[in-house]
């Protein structure tokens, strides 16, 4: 790399470091100053700017349509429309603060593709109620009581299908978040901190109780905590097994989709509006923050 590159690529860098300053003086949130400057750093290592003035129309666009396309990293399928948004809305501020400051002047007008909101799975009733039968026929020879799991996997399904839980928030409910005589669990790791309660039908209801009662006082052993999945050698269940779980579920179930905690999520909350359940109700049963993440739902089921 030549010295001119080296100097061009230290400008860069000084100047996302005084952005975030920028935001920090301006006393943005957390997330904001954390986010931003890293959404804007991996465009320009995406496009491979050495110069701020390199930043033009043409590789804005080509970037957000890669960004469509993404694969999620941590779950199946692509990044959300609203993540999606996130680097958008990072980029069009760094450019309004790159032009009150007299260095560079872009603007961010590109056009995010909807088919992004379409390329999430969902499971039909029918296939569900696979999932829920497959929880009684395990392969595994050294599993001697195979009700064990089948009513921790029952529980599972219970939290992210019945609940509709993101799998950070099912990993951390605790027995005492579960309140049988208000029907109500109470999600305290919500998505930004955002505590709420959700309701639990009279079926998912008898799952948890039996496995209250019955399977996790086996599993746990010898262990002391208040986790609501356990392991098998009783340690709290972590958000991979608990995916594992799933996904041996849908293997068993022969269900030709991915199937995983969001498909679960995605599901329940379409079966929902199938009902008749308005939207707005499902928004503060999936702890969204606006109707405009729940919406993916009426073109998921106009789809369907």
């Amino acid at each position: 790399m030549s010295v001119v590159h080296q100097n061009q690529e230290s400008v860069v860098l000084r100047t996302l470091e005084q952005y975030k300053n920028w935001l920090q003086t301006l006393n943005y949130s957390a997330t904001t100053i954390k986010n931003n400057p890293r959404f804007i750093e991996e465009f320009i290592t995406w496009a491979k700017l050495t110069d701020l003035n390199q930043i033009n129309p043409t590789n804005l666009q080509a970037w957000f349509d890669h960004l469509s396309t993404r694969k999620h990293k941590r779950r199946e399928g692509s990044i959300s429309l609203n993540y999606i948004k996130g680097y958008r809305n990072a980029l069009s501020q760094f450019g309004k603060y790159l032009k009150e400051t007299g260095m560079v002047s872009f603007d961010v007008n590109v056009a995010l593709k909807a088919q992004v909101i379409s390329q999430r799975q969902i499971l039909t009733k029918a296939e569900i109620q696979q999932l829920y039968e497959a929880t009684n026929n395990y392969p595994d020879p050294m599993i001697k009581d195979k009700g064990l799991l089948a009513a921790r996997e029952r529980a599972i399904l219970g939290l992210f299908y019945g609940c509709g839980l993101r799998k950070n928030e099912g990993m951390h409910v605790e027995t005492k978040d579960l309140d049988f005589r208000k029907d109500l669990l109470y999600v305290r790791k919500g998505k930004n901190y955002k505590e709420r309660y959700v309701p639990i039908a009279e079926g998912v209801k008898k799952d948890f109780i039996h496995y209250l009662d019955y399977a996790r006082p086996q599993l746990i052993r010898q262990q002391k905590h208040e986790s609501f999945l356990t392991g098998w050698y009783g340690s709290p269940l972590k958000g991979s097994a608990i995916l594992g779980r799933v996904q041996i579920l849908g293997e068993i179930a022969q269900i030709n989709k991915p199937v995983g905690l969001h498909t679960l999520r995605h599901s329940i909350a379409t079966h929902l509006l199938q009902s008749g359940m308005k939207l707005e109700q499902i928004a503060r049963f999936l702890g969204h923050s606006s109707l405009e993440s729940t919406q993916i739902y009426t073109h998921l089921f106009a789809e369907m």
